[in-house]
């Protein structure tokens, strides 16, 4: 049997997206991914921008992971004994729900509240000593 006739090729590649269910889960499955990048891009750039520490953003981003490492087999066994699609329609809700708690979170400015250098830094503008930095520095 020659290559094209076993499915290979171009076509053959294509051939999955013959089946509604395929095109479904990979439309979905696209468009969460793109989002969960997009998120931990968002948040990388977040953490950094209120730290301007390189450790910080790797301690944030080890944390982001271990909870994978912890979770998967558990997670893999509980997909074995629960309905599939119900814990998928969960699993994705409640990553919906904490994407979109970060994007109100950063879109409403209440992130900056967490901005623990930011005395610090205002009271390096002025040109007076440090015992005039408590009448300048409004939170």
């Amino acid at each position: 049997m020659s290559h094209e006739q076993n499915g290979g090729g171009f076509r053959g590649m294509l051939r999955a997206f013959r089946h509604r269910n395929f095109r479904l889960y990979f439309s979905g499955q696209s468009i969460s991914l793109i989002g969960t990048w997009v998120q931990q891009i968002a948040l990388s750039w977040t953490i950094y921008q209120l730290t301007h520490s390189s450790f910080l953003l790797g301690a944030v981003s080890f944390a982001g992971q271990l909870p994978l490492f912890i979770l998967t087999p558990l997670a893999g066994e509980a997909v074995d004994r629960v309905n599939g699609q119900h814990m998928l329609i969960i699993t994705q809700s409640l990553a919906f729900v904490q994407a979109l708690a970060l994007a109100v979170v950063v879109a409403t400015g209440t992130i900056a509240g967490l901005e623990l250098d930011r005395p610090e830094r205002l009271c390096r503008i002025g040109s007076g000593g440090r015992s005039d930095c408590p009448t300048g520095v409004h939170r």
